[in-house]
């Protein structure tokens, strides 16, 4: 059984279950929420830059879980130097940020 990434540090977490579906899971109520929505389409669009880049499951879980040890509470595994899907995450928020745009939420989160 996988254990998933802890999502309340970060909103969200991808995996393919042993169906061979993709799973997203989001912290919030509804998708009626932009900011849940946000989290969902960040996913969704890190999943397949993964995909698409070689980046497995495996290490993408790999190091969550490692790097959950020593993560400061303000970050994300994705922003740390060393992550293996750091490009695809970074990538990732900027689609998410940029949809923020569209959606006309001014001051929507950080990019670092």
């Amino acid at each position: 059984m996988r254990a998933p990434y802890n999502q309340e540090a970060s909103g969200g977490d991808w995996f393919v279950n042993p169906e061979g579906d993709l799973v997203i899971r989001v912290i919030g109520e509804t998708l009626d929420d932009p900011e849940v929505f946000l989290f969902a389409f960040h996913e969704l669009v890190e999943a397949k830059l993964c995909e698409a880049h070689g980046v497995s499951q495996k290490r993408v879980d790999a190091f969550d879980l490692q790097a959950q040890s020593y993560l400061p509470p303000d970050r994300e595994p994705g922003d740390l130097p060393e992550c293996p899907y750091r490009k695809e995450h970074r990538q990732a928020m900027l689609c998410e940020h940029l949809l923020a745009n569209f959606l006309g939420l001014d001051g929507y989160g950080e990019i670092r």
